[in-house]
């Protein structure tokens, strides 16, 4: 619901921003400039959503393990993130997991270690999926004449982009402490193999 406010409210700011700085610039009709609107903003959900398909459907698994070290994060990066008070708002941001059948909203069995590994699994492919998304969002830009770019485009962008940052940002926190478990689980399986063969 808050994902659906952020969109229709900022649709409604850049169309009513347009509309006062159109009379000054370019004296366009009002139904393009909604519809202008209206376009970019879903077309940067498609091209989003496309690329979100590619990333968890083309893609091969093993790029996104739980032993690859190219999702590492430190834990400098995690009190970044407190500092941003992430533990505040990270709850209010809409989690997709309903998409690929894997709730990340919360821990259903922390010492399941295959468990852990797919959560990590799907962690990754949330970031790598947010952090495209982040990038592609300004592909927008191109849709109209580029002389109108910053009215339509690029606004619509930066909203899309900001929509993609929160996730991100949440994965890449959350990462930390998935890895933390999954050692931890890790440690507890070797002690256990440890005491059955003695």
């Amino acid at each position: 619901m808050l994902y659906l406010i952020i969109i229709l409210s900022a649709m409604a700011l850049i169309s009513i921003v347009n509309i006062l700085l159109n009379q000054i610039l370019f004296n366009l009709e009002l139904w393009y400039i909604l519809l202008a609107v209206v376009v970019n903003t879903v077309a940067v959900i498609a091209i989003s959503g496309l690329f979100a398909f590619i990333i968890r459907h083309l893609l091969p698994a093993k790029w996104f393990s739980a032993d690859n070290k190219f999702f590492f994060v430190s834990k400098k990066e995690c009190k970044f993130y407190e500092k941003l008070g992430i533990k505040k708002w990270k709850d209010k941001v809409l989690e997709l997991g309903f998409f690929t059948g894997f709730s990340k909203s919360n821990m259903q069995d922390s010492a399941n270690k295959e468990y852990v590994e797919r959560f990590i699994l799907e962690n990754n492919y949330g970031m790598v999926v947010h952090f495209v998304g982040m990038v592609v969002s300004f592909s927008i830009i191109f849709i109209y004449p580029l002389k109108f770019w910053w009215m339509f485009g690029l606004p619509v962008a930066l909203v899309s982009m900001f929509l993609h940052l929160l996730p991100f940002c949440i994965l890449r926190y959350n990462s930390c402490k998935l890895h933390r478990l999954r050692q931890l689980n890790i440690r507890k399986e070797k002690q256990k193999n440890k005491t059955e063969e003695n």
